[in-house]
């Protein structure tokens, strides 16, 4: 995921150091605006890419030519940058996961050859903010190598960054032992912070009566753990957030038109079976043509988590993440690298697979605790601003 940013100087009515903090007249109106999630794939990344627009103010004071910044594709990277050395004062860059151990391709190493080339013809200051690296859960560096490609993408980083932030130790380890690159800043996720208000709501509504559903997420079907998750959430009648594009919103798509006659995707088949405790076709049904929803806008799905959820909790990071947003609690089910690492940096409450396994709803919700999390923030929150100040970039206030 390479989602990208120029920040403009000059024509704004008020700017410091380089960023605009205010609306621009080339901002694109609002609803062209609302459009702009509708290219993400995985809703959950849009999190994280929009967070150098979420940070200051509204936002929408950091944004130019949206629809340009915004597609990730290769093609278009080049023109970012050249339209960022000619209107930007800074580079933003919200990096996760594209540095991975694992799948070292062809196309891959090209796309970090690509990459590094487009970024040494950036002329203005380069911020990269939560760069993350993904690794097997069995990782062992004796084991495990880094194409020279990804290396050489890493260093560069390193050279044109002031401090390059990441997402937890991991990744910084990584950059160091790997790459060399040493002004590394442990950051956690950076969309951890681009709502600063939502924590003082959260300690709210821990203290109260907690109403609302239970939201579901889940990230890989062909795992038989997270199946079986998902058939206590059909079982349960748990909200289901369909994070990312693919069979199951298809098929959610599907059963609204055609409720007797979509076919059920392979990857579900796996909960239907005639024992008891799994799931019946028509409940299969009912299930993801009533209680699955799906968002093109993060706006609509922070709106939707604050209105009707009281918890969530699942696999997916940063659905996880959007109910933390909303002030909303939740729970991570810890299951590979990224979600170990940045709940670990966090001090989020997390499970393993195994665990979340072994405990019913009710368990998960009354053992979620935030205390470390509350204890933390004023650290946390310290250290971001560190590396913001480093950057160039205004400090964020936390409000707890």
């Amino acid at each position: 995921m390479i989602p990208t940013a120029g920040i403009r100087r000059g024509e704004a009515p008020y700017v410091v150091d380089g960023v605009a903090r205010d609306l621009l007249d080339s901002v694109p109106d609002e609803g062209e605006f609302d459009l702009l999630a509708s290219s993400y794939d995985n809703l959950g990344n849009v999190l994280h890419a929009e967070t150098p627009f979420a940070l200051w103010d509204d936002g929408r004071g950091a944004l130019i030519d949206g629809r340009r910044l915004r597609n990730r594709t290769g093609s278009t990277f080049a023109e970012t940058v050249e339209f960022a050395n000619e209107s930007a004062g800074k580079f933003l860059l919200s990096a996760a996961n594209f540095i991975q151990f694992g799948g070292h391709s062809v196309a891959r190493r090209l796309a970090y050859k690509r990459l590094r080339e487009d970024l040494e013809r950036l002329e203005i200051p380069l911020v990269v903010l939560g760069l993350g690296v993904q690794a097997p859960r069995r990782w062992n560096p004796r084991d495990h190598a880094l194409p020279p490609e990804a290396i050489d993408l890493l260093k560069l980083i390193g050279e044109r960054c002031e401090v390059v932030s990441v997402r937890g130790e991991f990744s910084a380890s990584i950059l160091r032992d790997y790459a060399g690159v040493r002004n590394v800043m442990v950051t956690g996720c950076p969309s951890f912070f681009q709502r600063p208000q939502a924590f003082a709501e959260l300690r709210r509504f821990l203290g109260g009566p907690r109403p609302g559903s239970v939201s579901f997420s889940m990230t890989n079907l062909s795992k038989p753990a997270e199946i079986e998750l998902l058939g206590r959430a059909i079982r349960e009648r748990q909200m289901f957030v369909d994070v990312q594009t693919g069979p199951l919103g298809e098929f959610s798509d599907a059963l609204r038109r055609e409720p007797e006659l979509a076919p059920v995707p392979d990857a579900l088949k796996a909960v239907l079976r005639g024992a008891p405790g799994h799931i019946r076709d028509a409940e299969l049904r009912d299930f993801f043509r009533q209680r699955s929803v799906r968002f093109t806008r993060a706006a609509d799905w922070m709106e939707m988590i604050s209105r009707e959820i009281g918890f969530s909790w699942g696999t997916r990071l940063h659905a996880n993440m959007a109910t933390l947003l909303a002030g909303r609690p939740a729970l991570w089910v810890a299951h590979d690298s990224r979600t170990i690492e940045a709940t670990n940096a966090l001090r989020l409450p997390a499970v393993t697979l195994s665990e979340a396994l072994e405990m019913s709803t009710e368990e998960m919700v009354m053992s979620v605790d935030y205390e470390p999390m509350f204890d933390h923030l004023s650290p946390l929150f310290w250290t971001f601003n560190q590396f913001l100040k480093a950057s160039g970039l205004p400090e964020v206030p936390l409000r707890f």
